[in-house]
């Protein structure tokens, strides 16, 4: 289901479907309640990336602290990265379905452009992030081994996040929001470092393989940074949406 629905105009002359919602008209009755409903969803889902993110990024840094290792190191430092994206966010959730005649009155798109180019700079400094310490894994040829306690939260981010990425771009979709799309990028990140984290060892261990880390960590590197160019963009540049579910707003 698309999240941009018909809106009318003053007179009563239906606006273009791909105006989106976050036009000056308001939405009809009926799409004002699937908007709030797919909002209260999308907070819920925030909600509860925020505390497995939080959980996440604490204990990953403090096994790192105790136990060394750069692999868990970004890891940890990629949640605390997406707990600041995720928390813009969810105040912009919060406002319009709290608010939703403020937003009316408002728009949508001024807030909504705000957390967007928020989130497309928290993935710019990931990505950053993440070259840096690929970067210096290679220079060093250094081999991470970290602790049981950071191998267990990288295995339960590998299984949780995908799911949690996988439902926030649905309601991304449905609510034509470029920002929670964006969001669901850093979430999905998150598994990707976890698989990163877990394939390297495993591979290190078997085959002694210093440079898998490093090497994948490029290529999502590169993802990151087309994500970031997306968020970026719908913020500071598109007005409307195009219907086509990537960036726009």
């Amino acid at each position: 289901m698309r999240g941009h629905c018909r809106t009318r105009r003053p007179g009563g002359r239906m606006a273009d479907d791909h105006a989106g919602p976050w036009t000056d008209w308001e939405l009809t009755g009926p799409d004002r309640v699937k908007r709030a409903r797919w909002l209260s969803q999308a907070i819920a889902w925030e909600t509860a990336s925020l505390i497995w993110i939080g959980a996440e990024s604490v204990l990953s840094l403090w096994a790192a602290r105790r136990h060394g290792g750069m692999a868990l190191s970004a890891f940890g430092i990629d949640s605390a990265i997406e707990l600041l994206s995720g928390l813009c966010l969810l105040a912009r959730l919060v406002w319009e379905w709290r608010r939703p005649k403020d937003a009316r009155a408002v728009g949508v798109l001024p807030v909504e452009r705000a957390t967007a180019v928020v989130v497309g700079a928290c993935l710019l400094v990931l990505a950053l992030w993440i070259a840096w310490g690929a970067g210096a894994v290679t220079a060093l040829r250094s081999r991470s081994s970290p602790s049981a306690l950071g191998l267990a939260v990288a295995a339960v981010s590998s299984l949780l996040t995908p799911w949690l990425a996988g439902a926030k771009r649905r309601l991304g979709r449905q609510l034509d929001s470029a920002a929670l799309r964006a969001d669901a990028a850093c979430t999905l990140t998150c598994a990707f470092m976890a698989w990163l984290l877990l394939g390297g060892q495993a591979l290190q261990r078997v085959g002694g393989w210093w440079w898998v880390d490093p090497l994948a960590s490029a290529a999502i590197c590169v993802l990151i940074l087309h994500e970031a160019w997306e968020s970026l963009e719908a913020g500071l540049w598109r007005r409307h949406g195009h219907g086509h579910g990537h960036g726009v707003v």
